[in-house]
C-alpha cells in the first residue's frame, strides 16, 4: 500500500473528528491495515 495513503489514514485517526476516525477505521478494515488500530485512543 502506498505510504502516503497510510499516513493520511493515520492522520485522520489522530486528528480527525469521530466521523473521520470511524471512516478511517472502516477503511483500514477493508484494506487490512493494523497500524490504524494501534493509534486509536
Amino acid at each position: 500500500m502506498p505510504n502516503e495513503i497510510n499516513k493520511q489514514i493515520l492522520s485522520d485517526v489522530n486528528t480527525g473528528t469521530d466521523q473521520l476516525k470511524n471512516q478511517a477505521i472502516e477503511m483500514s478494515k477493508s484494506l487490512d491495515i493494523p497500524l490504524v488500530y494501534s493509534c486509536r485512543v
